[in-house]
């Protein structure tokens, strides 16, 4: 699934995020481990598309995540905090 998604975005976009590649397996990780605790499938936590959309803008807070494709309302709601918590561990440098 995750190769997939790869080859997706990078289809979709030339010039993706730094942290794509990373990020991409991540959310994806992130996204089956919610939908196990919470008794739920993958998809119905986020959608690939959401992933792709995620991955490839790097949302930094809530309104920009609000702003990515595939992401609900109800995904914003739920799993908002959660998500921009993981974006940013993928994305901040570490200090020089």
């Amino acid at each position: 699934m995750v190769s997939r998604l790869l080859y997706d975005c990078a289809i979709a976009s030339r010039r993706p995020s730094s942290a794509f590649e990373s990020l991409i397996p991540a959310l994806d990780r992130w996204r089956h481990q919610t939908a196990k605790a919470n008794n739920v499938s993958p998809g119905a936590v986020l959608t690939d598309r959401a992933i792709q959309s995620i991955a490839y803008s790097t949302p930094s807070t809530l309104d920009d995540l609000a702003g990515c494709p595939g992401v609900t309302p109800g995904t914003l709601d739920q799993y908002g905090d959660d998500l921009v918590a993981l974006i940013a561990k993928h994305t901040t440098r570490p200090p020089d």
